[in-house]
């Protein structure tokens, strides 16, 4: 396993292996790659907690909640083939009102049929989101992110009416189709279940010591 030093050092990383999480855990991830007195810390170039951010500005890859609903990376080449195996047959509001959507993930789409970029705290201010709805919301957001509908495209700061900013900033997110339309339209090539198979197949590579259960946990239905 290499160790990653620099930004560019994980691009290359990424672009091996096509796919990585972003923390440790069953799949090798970025925090498995990297020393662990570099993160929070400067020069700034070799701090790894930044690499995804520039990461989804720089569209060098896609930084996405993809397998198993958490913080993981797609390169470019690999990206085309996650849309086709983790895109629903069934459009978001065929499936909602089959039951299987819930009435968050719905709205939320619904946004962004209307807008294709939305900041995290745009998202909750429009659908008015109170503290006992915040698990739906963050559930609706993560559904949205593993069926590759959105993508993080950036960061964006709220900020006062005098322009003052408010808090950290949070996450952006754009319709995929939008900032990646090239490997939208070069999934419709892929067939979803030999894109599946292929993408388990790596992780396996990835990861030797990876069980059933943890496949099952990464990739729930497809097994």
């Amino acid at each position: 396993m290499r160790l990653l030093i620099k930004y560019e050092d994980f691009v290359e990383a990424l672009n091996e292996c096509g796919f990585l999480m972003f923390a440790s855990g069953q799949l090798l991830s970025m925090g498995d790659m990297t020393r662990p007195e570099a993160w929070h810390t400067t020069p700034e170039e070799e701090d790894p907690w930044g690499w995804k951010d520039r990461l989804a500005l720089s569209r060098e890859g896609v930084y996405a909640r993809a397998i198993g609903g958490l913080n993981s990376f797609i390169s470019l080449k690999w990206h085309p083939r996650f849309i086709a195996a983790f895109t629903p047959p069934r459009a978001l509001a065929w499936r909602y009102r089959e039951g299987t959507v819930p009435p968050m993930a719905m709205k939320m789409g619904e946004l962004f049929d209307s807008r294709l970029t939305w900041a995290r705290h745009e998202l909750s201010d429009a659908l008015g989101v109170k503290r006992p709805q915040k698990g739906k919301f963050v559930g609706a957001l993560t559904l949205l992110q593993r069926e590759m509908a959105i993508v993080i495209s950036g960061s964006s700061q709220r900020t006062s009416d005098m322009g003052a900013p408010i808090g950290w900033p949070s996450m952006e997110y754009t319709r995929t189709d939008a900032y990646f339309p090239e490997a939208v339209a070069a999934a419709r090539e892929q067939n979803r279940a030999d894109s599946r198979q292929i993408i388990v197949e790596q992780a396996l590579k990835l990861s030797p010591g990876l069980s059933g259960k943890d496949i099952a946990r990464l990739f729930p239905d497809w097994t």
